[in-house]
């Protein structure tokens, strides 16, 4: 399998979120910052009804994208869960963090400190 051919979980959701983030940016630019092409993010607007921005002659400017916080085989390990959820691996990932943190689970599932007290 070429890495061409392996589907990026959450992609959509992250051009999105560079788009609203960086709202100047052209699709270009968000394209180099995903590491995609231009094609992908433009139809991901054209489908999603966002407007790009669009500059002639103009400077080229670099935009920063988050890197994933999580790996591919960890979405595709969670892949099932959020589908019996009706949800995105992204959504379910962040239902969990959410309570993990409301309940203060952190000590009970990491057991990363020996003497903590």
């Amino acid at each position: 399998m070429r890495p061409a051919d392996i589907r990026r979980v959450g992609l959509k959701d992250e051009v999105i979120r560079l788009h609203f983030a960086n709202p100047k940016a052209t699709t270009d630019e968000i394209a180099e910052a995903l590491g995609v092409g231009a094609e992908y993010v433009r139809c991901t607007f054209r489908r999603n009804g966002l407007t790009a921005v669009r500059r002639k002659n103009a400077e080229h400017k670099l935009i920063n994208a988050n890197p994933p916080l999580y790996s591919a085989a960890t979405a595709a390990r969670l892949q099932h869960d959020a589908e019996r959820r009706g949800i995105t691996v992204d959504r379910l990932i962040y239902m969990v963090l959410q309570t993990v943190a409301a309940d203060r689970m952190v000590d009970a599932i990491l057991d990363d400190m020996e003497d903590a007290a």
